[in-house]
């Protein structure tokens, strides 16, 4: 997948987040595909649209702010661990090591 397919298949999902969620959060989603794209030998694609995982992405107008969030997702794969995996909002996985709540949304990484 190039990188124009891969910024457009994960800003598309990132578009529902909602706006009020700060950056950080929307680069540590963004995070969670790649890694998950990685460690599962999955396209961006197939990550973002696994049955019961994410929502199936947008396909309107995409927001500046989401496709900066995915750059910097990109550019700095050490600013969060390869192992964060998972979010969800409201409270943490019941699987997975909790890893850290930004805004609403809770990230798990794998069990060490």
């Amino acid at each position: 997948m190039n990188s124009n397919s891969l910024v457009v298949s994960i800003t598309g999902w990132l578009q529902l987040i909602p706006p009020s969620q700060e950056l950080l959060g929307m680069v540590a989603v963004a995070t969670t595909v790649l890694n998950r794209a990685d460690y599962y030998d999955m396209t961006i694609e197939q990550v973002v649209t696994a049955k019961n995982q994410y929502s199936y992405p947008y396909t309107g107008v995409i927001k500046h702010e989401c496709y900066r969030a995915v750059e910097i997702a990109k550019e700095n794969r050490d600013l969060f661990p390869a192992t964060m995996m998972w979010f969800r909002t409201k409270h943490y996985h019941d699987f997975g090591t909790p890893y850290m709540q930004i805004g609403d949304h809770y990230f798990s990484q794998l069990e060490e």
